[in-house]
């Protein structure tokens, strides 16, 4: 009987030793468990509330669109949207990873024609570019205070100069009568006293997604319509 017992002794120690080690394995699961449900209960509002914004930042640039038409029919004046591709002089010298990409508004009240060879406009914006960056940071800031085209910046729309928020990011503009889109520099929307906004596509996306948005100003109405796809100025013109 004795021996009988000491012989049982091993197998009852091993059952123990096993049903510890099980039990703590399915409690290290559950901490692992809990620790993943924490970390989705903090990042899931966060991302969601990113997103929110991004889309929030979207639809601001369509009510811009609709107001800056509004704008300069009742005021008698050329208002442009200013869109920055963050790439200009000043930027490059903090660094272009660290300033995010503006936009803003600017008015003027001169007699403003938009030029028919546009192509030229934009490279002559960037010999411009071009020179201030080869400016002392003084000589740039004078230059830039005196608008080589008539334009000032319109404080009463935005304060300031709006950032884009989070990872989204002005891809290109196409212009109606453009061979190439400008992905480079500032580029312009013009919104004329006469009711004509300058018809174009505005290509967003988020870097490393298929996330994208083409939003298209009506020359007419300047209303900016928004698709969910990269669209291109002729497709939408075939399905109108």
């Amino acid at each position: 009987m004795g021996a009988k017992a000491e012989r049982e002794k091993p197998l009852t120690s091993l059952r123990k030793t096993f049903s510890n080690q099980k039990g703590l394995t399915l409690i290290e699961i559950m901490i692992v468990v809990g620790i993943i449900a924490a970390v989705i209960s903090v990042a899931l509002p966060r991302i969601g509330n990113r997103n929110n914004q991004m889309k929030a930042a979207v639809r601001r640039l369509t009510v811009l669109s609709r107001q800056l038409h509004h704008l300069a029919k009742l005021n008698n004046a050329t208002y442009r949207l200013v869109i920055d591709f963050g790439d200009d002089s000043e930027q490059r010298e903090l660094g272009e990873n660290e300033v995010p990409q503006r936009y803003w508004v600017e008015k003027s009240t001169k007699l403003v024609r938009l030029t028919q060879n546009m192509e030229k406009k934009i490279e002559l914006d960037r010999e411009r570019d071009a020179k201030l960056k080869k400016m002392t940071p003084e000589e740039r800031k004078k230059a830039q205070q005196e608008p080589p085209d008539g334009f000032d910046v319109d404080a009463s729309i935005f304060k300031k100069k709006q950032s884009l928020p989070g990872s989204l990011r002005f891809r290109d503009i196409e212009f109606a009568g453009l061979k190439t889109n400008q992905d480079s520099g500032k580029a312009y929307i013009h919104y004329l006293p006469e009711g004509y906004a300058q018809e174009s596509a505005l290509h967003l996306f988020i870097p490393d997604t298929k996330i994208t948005w083409t939003l298209v100003v009506h020359p007419m109405t300047g209303k900016m319509d928004i698709s969910t796809e990269d669209l291109k100025l002729e497709s939408i013109r075939d399905q109108r």
